[in-house]
């Protein structure tokens, strides 16, 4: 049996989830909380750098980009 091809509507949602997913981790990571926890790598001598929640952030980012690759094939 072959595998059908995924129609271009589906590479455009997929496309769609991608961009939303990435705009929201960039707003996640750039906003500031009081639960952000403490600065891991620091950038200067202010609090500006990676914070503990930041790899939460990246770790739920990597994981919806690794299920909109499956998603696409």
């Amino acid at each position: 049996m072959t595998q059908s091809q995924p129609g271009p509507g589906r590479a455009w949602t997929v496309g769609a989830l991608a961009l939303i997913l990435t705009v929201l981790t960039v707003a996640g990571v750039a906003g500031s909380s009081r639960f952000s926890g403490p600065v891991l790598f620091a950038f200067g001598e202010s609090t500006h750098g990676v914070h503990r929640d930041d790899l939460l952030v990246l770790a739920i980012y990597l994981s919806g980009l690794s299920l909109c690759w499956t998603l696409r094939r």
